[in-house]
């Protein structure tokens, strides 16, 4: 083989996409590793047993792209796809995407050239967490650092920006990834990972440039609480026996980013509802707290952030508690769906529904959003007929003609406006009684199943005020109701089925303030 074809074989990348029920990101995932300009790559896609349509959108992919292939197993986890991928790519490198992420431009070509210019087994890039868009492709010439491992994993305790301990947005040799496995069934992989994997390394290059795109996904493990989340603090405290054994120097370090973790989760356990069933865990939470936070408050290298949960928490553990509700309390947040994203996330929609055992024999949408989830669930209920009901929505005309300015005001903005206007919406007196136009097709249904489809649920009064009237016109018939967001606290009328639930307002692409 001619230099040429070795030095190739010698720079593959695999890309490994671990993947669970992603359907509703994954396309999008998939097109930014196929669109990369560096062209020695493997595509794999390692499917966790997924019961949603990820694998027929892998298989689609893989028509047009022969560089992807697919491996299924059962459900086992995150870390065991990584380390599964590992174990079947041929590349040299590996680098890693989540399914609801994209790797930016150019990012393929930045790492490469950074981790063989320096030599190194791993490089870092950038992760970026902003609105999805069009991003600048990264210049071949961005700036470098070589970091000592020390260094690396010294930064990325004390939450330097720019050192994260996420697996992805990295560049690793194949043979390291073999040695230092992620650990199985384990939530924090990623936290448990990395310092065992930059200390084999020794040095690490850290690339100054975006390369990785985040989404910050409303339905993603890091957005919600489940019990999985306090894995981080037996993660955090292993590390920190590691690191005590074998690189003490380390030991402040891996102490203050423990502490960390138990400020994080003592905030999100005190918002839960039945709080007391953590009474204990939280305990836990305050005596590591109390016993790291005097050398923590004198160590100038500790962020801010922590010097003054510390300062509180001299206070007592109920102001503590206090404190940290009022920092961890949920807030709004608007997403933006482009109209792939809306497809696929109706998609998601339809699959809840199916995956309920309920197979509507009717499916109504409420004009004019609903009418467009109806119309992109058509494909998984082939039987079901389509129709729709039509009402006045008050100030809907008001919002037409707000259209052209609304589009040369600030994405942020018109967020901050978005929340406004739903907290507005909370506090008004709702009815359900509201005059909807019921096609005659609708009328004395008897012995069907009808699912009423809308976009979102904000007061409640639309769907509430459907539904009345369709059970009222066909007492006979089975209705539930399915949206792809809840976005108050209290609606007049829950759906059956939705996405996201309480917070999450969602940006359509016929919303008034959606921007091509």
């Amino acid at each position: 083989m001619n230099r040429r074809g070795e030095r190739r074989r010698e720079d593959r990348i695999s890309v490994i996409i671990p993947a669970y029920n992603a359907q509703t990101y994954l396309r999008q995932a998939l097109e930014s590793v196929s669109a990369q300009s560096y062209p020695h790559i493997e595509i794999i896609v390692v499917d966790d047993g997924s019961t949603d349509a990820t694998p027929r959108i892998v298989a689609e992919m893989m028509a047009a792209d022969s560089r992807i292939k697919l491996i299924s197993k059962p459900n086992s986890g995150l870390a065991d796809s990584r380390n599964r991928g590992v174990d079947e790519c041929t590349g040299e490198w590996v680098t890693f995407l989540d399914s609801d992420d994209c790797l930016l431009p150019g990012a393929l070509d930045c790492l490469i050239s950074a981790a063989v210019s320096q030599e190194c087994d791993i490089a870092v890039g950038r992760i970026t967490r902003r609105s999805t868009g069009v991003y600048p492709t990264p210049s071949r010439e961005v700036a470098t650092e070589l970091l000592t491992a020390h260094e690396a994993v010294e930064r990325t305790l004390y939450q330097r920006r720019g050192m994260e301990p996420s697996a992805c947005g990295k560049l690793y040799r194949r043979n390291l990834l073999r040695q230092e496995r992620f650990r199985a069934a384990t939530w924090y992989e990623d936290i448990d990972h990395f310092y065992r994997a930059y200390l084999l390394a020794g040095r690490v290059v850290v690339v100054n440039a975006d390369v990785y795109f985040y989404r910050c996904n409303p339905a993603g493990f890091l957005s919600t609480f489940t019990s999985g989340r306090l894995d981080v603090l037996e993660v955090t405290g292993r590390m920190e026996k590691y690191i005590a054994a074998h690189h003490p120097t380390l030991l402040r370090a891996a102490r203050d980013r423990r502490m960390s973790a138990n400020f994080n989760m003592l905030g999100l356990l005190s918002l839960q509802p039945v709080s007391h069933r953590y009474d204990m865990m939280m305990d836990r939470c305050l005596d590591v707290i109390k016993e790291r936070r005097a050398d923590s408050l004198g160590n100038p290298k500790v962020r801010i952030k922590n010097k003054l949960g510390i300062l509180v928490s001299y206070g007592g553990a109920g102001v503590l508690k206090r404190f940290l509700r009022i920092i961890y309390a949920p807030r709004k947040r608007v997403i933006t769906l482009s109209r792939r994203e809306f497809a696929d996330t109706s998609l998601a929609l339809g699959q809840m529904v199916l995956s309920d055992g309920y197979i509507p024999d009717v499916i109504v949408g409420i004009r004019h959003g609903g009418l467009c989830v109806t119309e992109a669930l058509a494909g998984l209920f082939p039987e079901a007929k389509l129709t729709a009901v039509d009402m006045k929505r008050p100030g809907s005309r008001l919002k037409c003609h707000a259209k052209n300015f609304m589009k040369h005001l600030p994405q942020g903005v018109l967020d901050r406006f978005r929340i406004w206007e739903s907290n507005l919406m909370e506090r008004r007196s709702v009815s359900v009684h509201a005059p909807v136009c019921i096609p005659d097709e609708l009328k004395s249904l008897e012995d069907v199943k009808v699912l009423v489809v809308d976009d979102a649920v904000d007061s409640g009064a639309t769907l509430g005020s459907v539904m009345v009237s369709l059970r009222r016109v066909s007492p006979r018939a089975s209705f539930r109701s399915a949206v792809l967001t809840v976005t108050t606290r209290k609606p007049a009328v829950r759906p059956d089925y939705c996405l996201y639930d309480n917070n999450i307002l969602i940006r359509f692409p016929w919303s008034m303030d959606w921007k091509e």
